[in-house]
């Protein structure tokens, strides 16, 4: 459910601005390709990402991070979606927008890749199905939520862009204390260092 949840706000995070952008870059004296070009930035970080991290895998020879390790990895991403939000409602510009949907795009691609593996790696096949489903009932539902979101937060007060990065950033904010607290109840995996002790006889 932790993974889902976070499926889920990234998704939100991705879908929510698409319904403004529109409008908020036209008050900017900006056109439609400003728009295009925040959309395919967060593309384009997202498949720098995915590179990096097939090679970073074919280095280590694929080896598994343990479920510890992964969930330290999604809880990391949350905290980074949390602050590009923060950057936002601090500096509600297209300058900021445009920085945000790139560092996004990365984080989602890890956050995708490193919750499917965690899913994968750590659910017997009969649970694997059952889990699986509820991240795509997350992505479902972000796809969902995500631009009546925006376009009600955004509308709410006649205030821009902080209001929908408001809001998100709170639930963001649950989401990684979720996280934390999963990883903190997570069993550290065993020591691989054993101790060989070789006595000699005289």
């Amino acid at each position: 459910l932790a993974v889902a949840a976070v499926i889920f706000m990234d998704i939100l995070f991705y879908s929510f601005p698409l319904p403004f952008l529109p409008e908020y870059l036209g008050q900017l004296g900006l056109g439609g390709s400003a728009v295009a070009t925040l959309i395919s930035s967060t593309s384009i970080s997202s498949l720098i990402a995915g590179v990096f991290i097939v090679v970073a895998q074919s280095l280590t020879k694929g080896r598994n991070l343990g479920e510890r390790k992964q969930l330290q990895i999604l809880t990391f991403g949350s905290v980074v979606y949390l602050l590009s939000a923060l950057i936002i409602i601090a500096y509600p510009t297209y300058t900021a927008l445009l920085a945000s949907r790139v560092i996004m795009g990365a984080i989602s691609q890890a956050c995708w890749v490193f919750g499917l593996a965690l899913v994968s790696t750590q659910t017997t096949p009969v649970l694997g199905i059952k889990a699986v489903s509820w991240l795509i009932l997350g992505n479902s539902l972000g796809e969902l939520v995500g631009p009546w979101f925006g376009s009600l937060a955004y509308d709410l007060w006649g205030m821009g862009l902080r209001p929908p990065y408001i809001f998100s950033s709170m639930l963001m904010l649950l989401t990684t204390l979720t996280l934390a607290l999963t990883t903190t109840a997570t069993p550290k995996p065993p020591s691989t260092h054993t101790h060989t002790h070789t006595h000699t006889h005289t």
